[in-house]
């Protein structure tokens, strides 16, 4: 009931000030927002720290609320022009203190990336004056830098910096700090943990008497621990904790807050991209899971509320360019249902919120970046929750947008504000919301068998003691008794020895129409569809999996209903995403379950999460008696997902500070077009150069050699864009679209001759298929439109669409994945295969 109250009673999102990008508030685990009350009646200011990436003339700023966090204005530059720092912040007293230093998508040495401490003194009536600068980390060399600083003061009132050290040989170590004087002086400490991969994570104080450090690196790996007590040598730093097996997304990827007792509230994201808590009193709780819909940009920011904690998250729909933002409140160790806070579509950015507030304040609020997708610019968007059992604030007046923003106050139309009604809650009287979280888990182990909670369709089964097996040479399939979900996810560890396919089940009916994803004995990954006795491959990309011989953890997700969008990951990583808009789509609820055609194969860990509105499940932790009632503590017995995997993220999960940094123009442009309406018997024109093969131009762009045909725009060059254009290849042979090409290296988008649709990584005179699904074409002689989008950097992604429908989402994690931005083109593999309507859109050089 209190969600319901909660999405008819808070004030529509507003947007507060402009930022370069929508991930403005990086990193995650930082805190950018403070409450500072006086006391005796003195004014209670908020206030924020933010990268403003050069978005109207300011860059890192603070800006002022002194009603509740309600309206902003700036109040003054933390640094000038031009870096691309960013701030941690904790209040000392009244005092506010800060660290700040670089964080981006990439980093490399520089004398210019430098730790610095401020503090910035209360001098009354809502007024503060900043310090000089301290320098807390010097690079005094273009091989190393200093990155993601992090500020905590333990019970004796010194004062800790922990930052990240880049060195020559391209290996990260975690560095730190001290003062003993207030900020004034800072003395090194002994280093500690030294990476491969960059770390990030947070230092804060605990237990009272205690520092704790958390923490965990890109591209996968454990998530880590150590503690110190405060009454210990300054240089005294407990061993390494290995807590969470499941791994921190990059390390930063969390937020922490006190409990008030000394213990820690912890909402982080897995490497397997979503989002759990854990509560720490002297030792880690399970994890419960917050939200199931992984994605590279999801993050969490919390707030305590005397014994509850609200939960803010960015729920994705589609990657880069469509989100909600969300919350949830956690009471008595149970969580509540998933609140919309802000519909409007576009990204949603990473948030940030203060860590605790009393009792006594009606709404928390939480910002968050706010843009049309990843990779533009746009504003801080700001959001209210109702504090559990409080009556909510008046909304402010009219037109009482942010002083110096530049940004219309408002509101997003079409957020779900006041009078929107409950957003994904129902009518009052509809009874308790559908199910999330896990639906059934089981970690197989016994001796006796499946057990009643799973009933075996075709074949043999056994559980010798720690997993299910296959025991029949043909088919063996088996299902859920229990669980019926629609938008949901399936996971489980599989080896299949490379000998059969081992696959996972979603949707499944009694006729056995259903979907799957496939882990075949050559190593691929497939996304396949049962309907009607017909199998059909809807997608097929390498999985990545280098040892069949071992466990990896394979996943498959369903949401939607004409179409249906499917996402298979293997250990954490989404490895092809496809789309079926077809008639035989399966759209209605299924069970889940297990598949092979060997004796011999190996399933564990298997577990069925659900979505918001995603079905029922029975809640049966290791297959036991179905009780009916819901799943308490994350993922029961599910195991973990191959933790050690990396990742392949992007650096800070995406593409934070690579907004524009003049604030400008947010939308696309189009860097090329050509309607090929010309003849010229050799040559596509001047707008074009010929990289192979040979061209010729008869109101179309007609390849004209028997070999590979290339063509590029002249002096054209992009990173994140797209191609549209049309092509016909009469089942002759290929028609491709390139970017982001140098040389004989790119990606391109293959319609072949047979009709399938592939994406391709070509390097160094190599070809890898990315992905492929059928084009669905029936006439491989008539013009069709294609889109080909690229977007990212380690990892990128790569898209295509055949007549406006979506086909295809590949992830090329690889080291050799190309993230330099390059030329775009047209290509063919024989000659007489055509092109037309070439539209180049994105950002970057062009014509």
């Amino acid at each position: 009931m209190f969600c319901v109250v909660a999405a008819l009673l808070v004030a529509a999102p507003q947007n507060v000030l402009p930022v370069s990008s929508g991930n403005a508030l990086t990193l995650p685990a930082a805190r950018h927002l403070l409450r500072l009350d006086p006391g005796s009646g003195g004014t209670v200011t908020w206030l924020l720290a933010v990268q403003q990436g050069g978005a109207n003339g300011h860059w890192l700023s603070l800006y002022r609320s002194t009603d509740e966090a309600r309206t902003w204005t700036w109040y003054a530059p933390i640094r000038g022009c031009c870096e691309h720092d960013t701030p941690d912040l904790i209040a000392l007293g009244t005092d506010v203190a800060m660290v700040y230093s670089y964080e981006g998508p990439e980093v490399s040495g520089s004398t210019e990336h430098d730790v610095y401490f401020q503090r910035w003194r209360w001098k009354g009536a809502a007024e503060w004056s900043g310090d000089p600068p301290v320098t807390v980390f010097d690079s005094t060399s273009n091989a190393t830098a200093y990155l993601r600083a992090e500020l905590a003061r333990d019970s004796q009132g010194r004062l800790w910096v922990w930052a990240q050290r880049l060195n020559a040989d391209g290996s990260f170590t975690m560095v730190v700090s001290v003062s003993t004087d207030g900020g004034a002086t800072f003395q090194p400490q002994p280093s500690l943990d030294t990476f491969a991969n960059r770390p990030g994570g947070r230092i804060l104080p605990v237990a009272g008497n205690q520092l704790m450090l958390l923490y965990g690196t890109h591209n996968g790996g454990l998530g880590y621990m150590r503690m110190r007590d405060d009454s210990d040598p300054l240089q005294a730093w407990g061993a390494r904790q290995v807590v969470f097996p499941e791994g921190i997304y990059h390390g930063a990827a969390l937020s922490a807050a006190g409990d008030g007792s000394g213990g820690v509230h912890l909402v982080y994201k897995d490497v397997g991209g979503q989002l759990w808590y854990r509560h720490w009193s002297g030792i880690w709780s399970s994890r419960m899971l917050v939200e199931s819909t992984a994605d590279w940009a999801l993050q969490p920011a919390i707030t305590r509320v005397g014994g509850s904690l609200v939960i803010f998250s960015n729920r994705t729909l589609s990657t880069n360019t469509n989100y909600q933002f969300r919350y949830r409140v956690l009471e008595g160790g149970a969580l509540g249902s998933s609140v919309l806070l802000d519909g409007s579509g576009g990204f949603k950015g990473y948030p940030g919120a203060v860590e605790w507030l009393p009792g006594s304040m009606a709404e928390v609020p939480c910002l968050y970046g706010n843009t049309p997708n990843a990779n533009t610019s746009g504003s801080l968007g700001l959001v209210f929750a109702l504090t559990p059992n409080a009556t909510p604030l008046p909304s402010p007046p009219p037109d009482g947008g942010t002083p110096d923003a530049g940004v219309p106050d408002g509101g997003v139309p079409g957020a779900g504000g006041s009078d929107a009604g409950p957003p994904d809650a129902g009518p009052p009287d509809a009874g308790p919301p559908p199910q999330s979280g896990v639906l059934f888990s089981d970690a197989f182990n016994r001796t006796t068998g499946l057990g009643p909670a799973w009933r075996i369709v075709a074949g043999a089964w056994r559980t010798p003691g720690t997993r299910a097996e296959s025991d029949m040479r043909g088919r063996d399939q088996v299902v859920v008794q229990s669980v019926s979900c629609a938008d949901c996810s399936v996971q489980a560890r599989v080896v299949n020895f490379a000998a059969t396919a081992a696959a996972l089940d979603l949707r499944e009916g009694a006729s056995g129409d259903r979907y799957d994803v496939a882990l075949l004995g050559n190593g691929r990954l497939q996304i396949r569809r049962y309907n009607g006795g017909v199998t059909t491959v809807l997608g097929d990309a390498p999985s990545g999996v280098a040892d069949l011989q071992n466990w990896a953890t394979i996943a498959l997700a369903a949401t939607g209903a004409g179409p249906v969008q499917l996402v298979a990951s293997v250990n954490g990583m989404a490895k092809l995403t496809v789309t079926d808009a077809s008639g035989s789509a399966i759209v209605m609820p299924g069970t889940a379950g297990l598949s092979t055609s060997l004796a011999g194969v190996w399933f564990d860990d298997f577990a069925v999460i659900g979505q918001e509105g995603g079905g029922t499940g029975a809640g049966v932790p290791d297959g036991g008696a179905v009780d009916g009632g819901a799943v308490d503590a994350g993922t029961p017995d599910a195991g973990v997902p191959d933790a050690g995997t990396p990742d392949g993220g992007a650096s800070d999960a995406g593409s934070p500070d690579a907004g524009i940094p003049d604030a400008g123009t947010a939308s696309p442009q189009i860097l090329f077009k050509d309607d090929f309406n010309r003849t010229l018997a050799s040559g596509l024109g001047p707008g074009w150069t010929v990289l192979s093969g040979a061209w010729r131009d008869n109101d179309k762009a007609n390849s004209d050699a028997s070999t590979l045909d290339r063509a590029a725009p002249s002096g054209v060059s992009c990173a994140d864009c797209s191609i549209d254009a049309k092509m016909v290849n009469f089942a002759g042979g290929e028609a491709m679209l390139e970017l982001r090409g140098s040389g004989s290296d790119r990606y391109a988008l293959a319609l072949t001759a047979g009709g399938a649709l592939e994406v391709r990584r070509y390097q160094g005179g190599v070809k890898t298929v990315l992905g492929g699904v059928p084009s669905g074409l029936a006439d491989l002689k008539t013009w069709h439109a294609f889109s080909f989008a690229v977007q990212g950097d380690h990892p990128v992604t790569l898209t295509a669409s055949v007549d406006g429908v979506p086909k295809m989402s590949v992830t090329d994690a690889a080291a050799s994945a190309l993230g330099a931005a390059g030329a775009a083109g047209i290509a063919a593999t024989a000659s007489g295969i055509l092109f037309d309507d070439f539209v180049l859109t994105g950002s970057g050089s062009g014509r």
